[in-house]
């Protein structure tokens, strides 16, 4: 059922979505959800008016370093692999022109650090971490 889902899509050939009821049960024993989802499942939580979050959107440094990564997992054939990064291209596109993340919302993933980076701009939205 639909509003079983905070947010949901069909993508690469498989259904998505975010357990609303998790999400309120998180809420109600005071934990932070963190959704690991694309540009439309965002927007639907954005527009959900009975939703605070906060948004970051993580890039690669380039598409070229997207596909040599995605290379190097031997995870994919030509066909996913130039689907894979077409949708990723769209997604970036569609992410700068969705009007939900700021300038400072944008986090460049370039290596390891850079996750570190990540988890302490996650940290810094919850100051009772």
């Amino acid at each position: 059922e639909e509003k079983a889902f905070v947010e949901h899509n069909f993508l690469y050939d498989n259904y998505y979505g975010s357990s609303y009821e998790d999400l309120i049960k998180n809420d109600k024993s005071g934990k932070i959800t963190v959704f690991d989802i694309d540009v439309t499942g965002a927007k639907n939580i954005f527009d959900n008016p009975n939703i605070k979050c906060n948004y970051i959107f993580v890039l690669p440094p380039s598409i070229e370093i997207l596909r040599k990564r995605l290379e190097g997992r031997k995870s994919e054939t030509e066909e996913t692999l130039n689907k894979r990064l077409n949708h990723a291209e769209k997604e970036i596109n569609k992410a700068k022109d969705s009007g939900i993340y700021k300038d400072d919302d944008y986090m460049v993933m370039h290596n390891f650090d850079s996750y570190a980076d990540f988890l302490k701009k996650v940290k810094n939205f919850y100051t009772d971490l």
